[in-house]
Order: structure tokens, then C-alpha cells, then sequence
């Protein structure tokens, strides 16, 4: 880079050379909001992802779709859900303050009895949603035929894989990445 001093192999100014300042307002601006839309779709794919795996698991035809998560807060609110549609909903939302627990962690302000406790609630939530994924992904797909895989039915199971990973990472990594740009933009303005 021309104009930027080495230091023990790492530009200074970035973040590897252990420097505060490794990026232009304008970028951090650019990135958290890039950041942020993956954040949001992925919170979105998420919530909605799971309540249609719940509602595939109890036999239901209900659909549940991206846009439907801020009319679901509402509806709770004024106990319009029916039973499984409030199951499905509690479980979406459940899992995804797990997420953004596990994307923004608090241990340094409870009692490590209480933080190991969240963890393990938060390892049981985000594993069991690995699975609804999955199972999301799996449902209505012949993956074997006789003693191997059905046509294209190996496809599905690399999907069923990737799909909750995809879904878990953006959800916790984008909400790091969006913290983390949003800390260093306020902190160049000294808004905070």
C-alpha cells in the first residue's frame, strides 16, 4: 500500500497490527450497512425458517413467510395465534435472542452459575434449530432410493448441512460485524 508503514508484516492501521484506527469512516459506514441489510435478511430467514420447520414437525399447512415476523409480535401481543401458529412463533423468536446472546455475549455482568446456564440453554436452542433447518430442507425430498441415494438426493442432504450453517452465521457473525462497525464509527465521532 503506498503511504502505510509495515509493521512486523501487517500494514499499520489495520486491525492484525493492533491498531485503533484501521479504517475510513466512509468504509465503516459502507460495511455496517451492508452489514446490517445481511443482518436484518438473515434474521428474517431465521425466525421464519424455523417456525416453518415447527410447523412442518406438528403436521401443520400453515406457510410463514419473511414478512410476517413484525405482524407475529403484534399478534401476540393481542392473542391472535392459534396454539400451533404461538408454539411456531415463541420457538422463531426464542431461538433468535439465543442468536443475538451468542452474537453479543454478557458473561462479565451475571453470575457465572447464570452464565453457564445460558449457555447451555443457548447450545440446546441453536443446536435444535440446526436441526429444524435441516429437517426444513429434508421435508418432502426422497433422499433414498433402495440402498443408495434417489436421484439428486445427495444434493439435498449437502443443502440440509449448509443451509443451517449459512442461516446460524449470518444471523451471529453479521450481527458481530454490524456491532463491531457501529462501535468504531461512534467512536470516531466521539458520539459515545
Amino acid at each position: 500500500m503506498r503511504g502505510a508503514r509495515m509493521n512486523r508484516g501487517t500494514v499499520e492501521g489495520s486491525i492484525a497490527s493492533g491498531s485503533e484506527s484501521h479504517t475510513s469512516p466512509m468504509w465503516l459506514l459502507a460495511t455496517l450497512l451492508f452489514f446490517g441489510f445481511l443482518f436484518f435478511v438473515g434474521s428474517l430467514v431465521q425466525i421464519t425458517g424455523t417456525e416453518q420447520a415447527v410447523y412442518n414437525l406438528l403436521q401443520s399447512n400453515y406457510i410463514a413467510l419473511p414478512g410476517m415476523t413484525a405482524q407475529q409480535l403484534w399478534d401476540i401481543q393481542h392473542n391472535s395465534l392459534n396454539q400451533i401458529q404461538l408454539i411456531a412463533t415463541v420457538i422463531g423468536w426464542g431461538v433468535q435472542a439465543f442468536m443475538l446472546m451468542a452474537a453479543f455475549p454478557s458473561e462479565h455482568f451475571i453470575t457465572p452459575g447464570l452464565a453457564r446456564g445460558r449457555r447451555f440453554v443457548m447450545a440446546l436452542l441453536i443446536g435444535g434449530d440446526v436441526l429444524t433447518d435441516a429437517v426444513y430442507v429434508l421435508s418432502g425430498h426422497q433422499i433414498f432410493n433402495g440402498f443408495g441415494f434417489a436421484p439428486g438426493g445427495f444434493g439435498i442432504v449437502i443443502v440440509a448441512l449448509v443451509y443451517p450453517i449459512a442461516v446460524c452465521g449470518v444471523t451471529v457473525y453479521c450481527g458481530i460485524e454490524l456491532a463491531h462497525r457501529a462501535d468504531r464509527l461512534l467512536s470516531l465521532f466521539r458520539l459515545f
